[in-house]
């Protein structure tokens, strides 16, 4: 796989059991092993075992995976704007009616909390503290906003306190860690609905709203990030992630997105503009294909009919040129484990994702040496081998 194409949006889809994991794997093991790209993965499967194989693979591509909960994640970087956006994406805030009153209140709230003259909270603890309307006043003394925030009810400040406490204590601590993604050139993010219940998707929030400032901001300049994200249906809203998608390939990032299907993607606007946004898909088994199969278009094909009369052939027809689908419905629903359509430029291709290697070492390829017009040094000799 070219890695001008993995530099853009990829997007493999599959239903349990049809392969889409070894194939995220195979992805990542051959960004580790050939490029010295930063690889992460957010999974919300919660499934260790893979993690495990990634940390397998990783190591043996010479790199050092940080492991996330067994390492706890420092999600307090930034300035305090950035850590506001974070947290203003935890909670399901009321979209209309009187709901969008209170939201409002938090997000002012939040944002006088993380913004004030000293600097902003560097821990969930901090954050808690100074959800406090005596506490944001004396932060913020001397301004006119230390009046303003006098005014708020009491009622209203607990209330803020209390949802952002909930969340805390379900993640026990486990956003006020030591790495973040600049301090780790590969990790693997395992979301437990079992550990985290109702709040999984609001941490799976917060780590792309981070992921999405790393990049942004932290990222070391001219380096390479890919992040995969297994199930993202499951974690996270599909605007979001929509909107993630247009923004962080300026920054040198790339996205693989796993789906298990269209109608995961998170609405039908959502997973237009996502489709619209992937260069490539990887198509595995789906009971419901068409969606995706249409990427790959149409070619000319001769359809012919001939006329019967009561059984018996009148050796009369006619035949005529139409369009078919490249990728025939019927064939994907058919595909075998490990077996996908790649689509991508027009074109489709069925192939067989071979597993990633067990208990072997991959060795980095060396630089390339500049050999003519438009060569660049720092590429690798091979495209990933799926």
């Amino acid at each position: 796989m070219p890695f001008g194409r993995m530099k853009k949006t990829t997007l493999v889809v599959g239903s349990p059991g049809s392969g889409k994991t070894e194939t995220l794997l195979r992805l990542a093991q051959g960004a580790a092993s050939a490029t010295d790209w930063s690889v992460f993965v957010i999974d919300a499967k919660g499934d260790r075992q893979t993690m495990e194989r990634f940390e397998g693979l990783m190591r043996r591509a010479g790199r050092s995976p940080a492991l996330f909960p067994a390492q706890g994640y420092d999600g307090w970087r930034g300035s305090g704007r950035e850590i506001a956006s974070r947290l203003v994406e935890l909670i399901d805030w009321a979209q209309e009616g009187g709901g969008t009153y209170y939201r409002d209140l938090s997000v002012n709230l939040i944002r006088s909390a993380c913004t004030a003259p000293g600097g902003p909270p560097r821990s969930s603890s901090e954050l808690l503290r100074r959800l406090d309307r005596n506490t944001l006043a004396d932060l913020w003394a001397g301004t006119d906003r230390a009046s303003a925030l006098l005014t708020f009810k009491d009622e209203h400040v607990c209330a803020c306190r209390h949802r952002y406490q909930a969340f805390f204590d379900a993640v026990d601590g486990q956003l006020d860690g030591q790495f973040a993604f600049e301090d780790a050139d590969c990790g693997y993010l395992l979301l437990n609905e079992l550990i985290y219940g109702e709040e999984t998707a609001k941490l799976a929030r917060f780590l792309l709203e981070d992921f999405k400032h790393y990049v942004a901001d932290r990222k070391q300049a001219g380096g390479h990030v890919l992040l995969i994200v297994d199930e993202f249906s499951a974690i996270a809203n599909g605007e979001r992630v929509a909107r993630l998608v247009e923004i962080v390939r300026s920054y040198g990032a790339s996205l693989v997105l796993a789906p298990q299907a269209y109608e995961g993607m998170g609405g039908a606007e959502a997973a237009a503009r996502i489709l619209n946004a992937s260069h490539t898909i990887l198509l595995h088994a789906v009971p419901e294909p068409e969606p995706l199969i249409r990427a790959a278009g149409t070619r000319m094909e001769i359809e012919a009919s001939v006329q019967h009369d009561q059984g018996r052939s009148l050796e009369l027809g006619s035949a005529r040129e139409q369009h078919q689908h490249k990728v025939s419905p019927n064939e994907v629903r058919q595909l075998r484990p490990g077996m996908c359509f790649a689509i991508g430029s027009g074109m489709a291709q069925k192939v067989h994702i071979a597993p990633v290697p067990e208990g072997t070492v991959t060795v980095a390829l060396p630089p390339r040496t500049p050999d003519g017009p438009g060569s660049r040094p720092n590429e690798p000799h091979d495209p990933v081998r799926l």
